[in-house]
């Protein structure tokens, strides 16, 4: 993922903008990212992240916030 451009994934910020309207988004993010994803973006899966839970929920405050650089 890029920030501002799809690179494999979409950009973050347009991740953002799709999820936007979600009350739920961060907690919503943070599942994705450690779940891992399928079919949101198109047919290439994201892998799910072994990462702690708290980095996790870092990393999708940051996009549902805009993921500004």
């Amino acid at each position: 993922h890029g920030v501002d451009r799809k690179v494999l994934g979409p950009g973050m910020q347009d991740v953002a903008r799709k999820h936007a309207g979600r009350a739920d988004r961060v907690e919503y993010l943070a599942g994705k990212i450690v779940g891992g994803a399928a079919g949101t973006w198109g047919a290439i899966p994201m892998p799910a992240q072994n990462i702690p839970k708290a980095d996790a929920q870092a990393l999708a405050q940051w996009i549902a916030a805009g993921a500004a650089r």
